[in-house]
């Protein structure tokens, strides 16, 4: 098993640090700040969004349109979308034990992976993309104006 960080961390140095003092240095890579998204989630078994505050967060989604398995932490954002057991498996923020349960949970049932991806590539098509922004905007206004 391999882990991908992608993002900038404000940790970036403590990360490093115990990534060279657990020895999992060819295991566990700092990718930074991208621009391929769409290649990474396509590339990867499953996504962990593990986030102690985000108030969105496009992760989620994007690894829905993806359909890329997604576990995410309870942080306000997701825990708004993301229905535990569904479109993707939740956790409570820093709760580790959980959040390796679940990794194990989704690398050991194919059948739940397959149940996540479809749910989530759905609730991105019928909530997320353009067009069902737009026209749930146009829904709105019209309510409002009669």
């Amino acid at each position: 098993m391999y882990a991908w960080i992608a993002g900038e961390a404000r940790q970036g140095q403590i990360v490093e640090a115990l990534i060279a003092e657990l020895g999992v240095q060819d295991r566990v890579k700092l990718l930074g700040w991208r621009d391929d998204r769409a290649a990474l989630f396509k590339a990867s078994d499953i996504c962990v969004f593990c986030s102690r505050y985000e108030p969105f967060g496009t992760v989620f989604v994007q690894s829905w349109m993806q359909e890329t398995p997604v576990i995410t932490s309870d942080a306000d954002g997701p825990r708004q979308f993301v229905r535990d057991e569904e479109d993707g498996l939740v956790v409570s923020k820093d709760d580790v034990e959980a959040l390796k349960t679940a990794i194990q949970k989704l690398l050991d049932d194919k059948i739940l992976r397959e149940k996540l991806m479809k749910n989530g590539l759905t609730r991105y098509q019928n909530e997320f993309t353009k067009d069902a922004a737009v026209k749930a905007y146009l829904d709105l206004y019209k309510e409002l104006t009669t």
